[in-house]
């Protein structure tokens, strides 16, 4: 210290005198980061353990099971595209869900069904959340429904032909009626 430089310009000069405010902003700075953490994994999650998809006469239905409770909405929040509307893509998001299945792309294959394909979010919490993306042949009309145990969560992807039809036009006789069943 400056021979000449009272105590009180000394105090003033290096901070002392405010070091008490700054502790105590310092302090609550701290406590705010810290309190974002906290929230970070509350709930449960469940894996999705298996894919499977049924030729029906008239569409497919696909159905996702679960070692756990499913909880599911379309993504962007849009539920016009599973009730009532047409697209030739959906997305629906498993909220609470991680994935066991190992892979990320399905090839469906079955008509108006070209495949499935399985994402994390880039919002997932801790990987916690699966993005599910429907490719369509053509424009279709969805329908969503949860097992009553909601471990499972069935879709039904309809089409505008029936196996019948389009059997009867190659000239088959469609002996299979479409019930073959297949995991994916």
């Amino acid at each position: 210290m400056n021979r000449h430089m009272s105590y009180r310009r000394y105090t003033r000069w290096n901070g002392e005198k405010h070091a008490g405010v700054r502790g105590a902003a310092c302090g609550l700075l701290l406590l705010l980061l810290c309190a974002g953490r906290l929230d970070a994994q509350t709930s449960a999650y469940c894996n999705i353990t298996a894919i499977e998809s049924q030729q029906l006469s008239n569409g497919v239905q696909i159905t996702v099971k679960a070692d756990g409770v499913v909880d599911w909405e379309p993504e962007g929040g849009d539920w016009s595209v599973f009730y009532g509307g047409e697209s030739n893509r959906l997305t629906m998001r498993f909220t609470n869900a991680k994935s066991q299945i190992g892979r990320t792309f399905i090839d469906v294959s079955k008509y108006p069904v070209s495949y499935l394909q399985l994402s994390v979010p880039q919002d997932a919490v801790e990987g916690v959340g699966l993005k599910m993306l429907i490719g369509l042949y053509e424009p279709s009309s969805v329908n969503v429904n949860r097992s009553t145990d909601r471990q499972s969560v069935v879709i039904t992807v309809n089409s505008k032909r029936t196996i019948a039809a389009r059997a009867a036009a190659n000239g088959s006789n469609g002996s299979n009626g479409g019930s073959a069943r297949q995991d994916v």
